[in-house]
């Protein structure tokens, strides 16, 4: 088994990386479930100040300031902060993909994001290849032969690129095809299945990350298979309470635009999306109660 490295990120920097996903979410007219519920897969904010969780609560309400993230990105990796950049784009370009084809405005930001980050055309065009491929795996909800041919395949194209694998591990493909059990894709990527609750952009204990090619281990044993129920349940209740909280904090947005003037045209625009969000995330909470949720 490789030796695993800590790799921390700030709450800072994890905003940066939700706020972009927000960003390439909103790019294509607006915030629709698909992406929600992407979105909200990945992100954790069970260790960020009321602060940090009222950032993320706003950019349901407004979008991000592209630029600012942007900057703050370009300072990360000047700093040295190593893989950042890797890890955004690819889960930006997974977003951009939710909805099957990505829009004008989209491959513009991507285009943008390519250069910001210095991503090489040869890395873009695997990472997209390896981003489609997951998700026609997940969405395909087979685990063979294929599945895992076709994942090594892709991890393989990475690889000879130089994108480092640690951007797979914190992506959302690889919580797509833990929700589908694509176990023999995950062990292509050299993840075993209990270890998916811990991986995931944001899927993290505080502000965390361990990065290391991990073996596939044994998830036969009765063990093993409560533990990984365990973890997924655990996970679960996690995106649930973080779905409540926002909800929550929207009835409250909408509440205060009713106060201040129900008449006013932006006004009542303003509600109208927010109710649409709040319809959105009740669905998406929904279908994780009851296990079915799968991007």
């Amino acid at each position: 088994m490789s030796e695993i490295q800590e790799a921390k990120f700030s709450e800072k920097q994890l905003l940066n990386i939700y706020g972009l996903l927000f960003k390439v979410a909103y790019v294509d007219g607006g915030l629709d479930k698909d992406e929600l519920r992407k979105i909200f897969e990945v992100m954790n904010t069970d260790e960020f100040s009321e602060q940090g969780k009222m950032v993320i609560q706003n950019y349901l309400v407004e979008e991000p300031d592209i630029e600012k993230i942007i900057r703050n990105f370009k300072m990360d990796i000047n700093m040295g902060i190593e893989q950042i950049e890797y890890i955004a784009y690819l889960n930006a370009i997974e977003i951009s993909i939710c909805n099957d084809e990505i829009n004008t405005a989209q491959q513009e930001l991507l285009a943008r994001l390519k250069k910001a980050f210095v991503i090489t055309d040869e890395q873009d065009k695997e990472m997209r290849k390896f981003a489609q491929k997951a998700k026609e795996i997940a969405d395909r909800g087979i685990d063979d032969a294929y599945a895992k041919d076709a994942l090594k395949s892709a991890i393989a194209g990475l690889g000879g690129v130089g994108v480092p694998l640690a951007a797979v591990y914190f992506s959302g493909s690889v919580i797509g095809l833990s929700a589908a059990g694509i176990t023999s894709g995950l062990a292509a990527l050299g993840l075993g299945l209990g270890m998916v609750p811990g991986i995931g952009v944001a899927i993290l204990i505080g502000a965390v990350i361990f990065i290391g090619a991990k073996e596939l281990f044994d998830i036969g044993g009765k063990n093993q298979e409560k533990k990984v129920q365990l973890e997924r349940e655990r996970r679960a209740e996690q995106v649930i309470r973080n779905l409540q909280d926002t909800i929550n904090c929207l009835i409250d947005k909408i509440s205060e635009l009713e106060k201040k003037a129900q008449d006013a045209v932006a006004n009542r625009e303003a509600i109208h999306k927010l109710q649409e969000i709040i319809r959105n995330l009740r669905q998406i909470q929904n279908a994780k109660k009851q296990g079915r949720a799968t991007c």
